[in-house]
């Protein structure tokens, strides 16, 4: 499970931590091994312990980083295609 840097998940006004929301966000992507598998991220999700204004009221743990926004491929399956095609 991924889960959102400490900083992220407190209230930038008031202090106080977001709480755990007991639900998560999804990812995906595929990945380069011996054979393809596709990965799955559960990317925990927050809400806020707080009433402060212009907060959020829940947030979620960034995804991992892609080569190419909403693709499927991974970084090493693209590095993997890339080092195959120009031996």
């Amino acid at each position: 499970m991924v889960e959102a840097p400490l900083a992220q998940r407190t209230c930038h006004l008031c202090g106080l931590p977001f709480e755990a929301a007991g639900t998560q966000g999804a990812h995906e992507e595929i990945e380069w091994e011996v054979r393809l598998v596709r990965k799955r991220y559960r990317r925990q999700r927050y809400q806020r312990t707080c009433a402060c204004a212009g907060v959020p009221a829940r947030i979620v743990a960034g995804a991992p980083a892609r080569l190419i926004p909403k693709g499927l491929l991974s970084v090493g399956t693209v590095v993997e295609m890339l080092r195959l095609k120009y031996k």
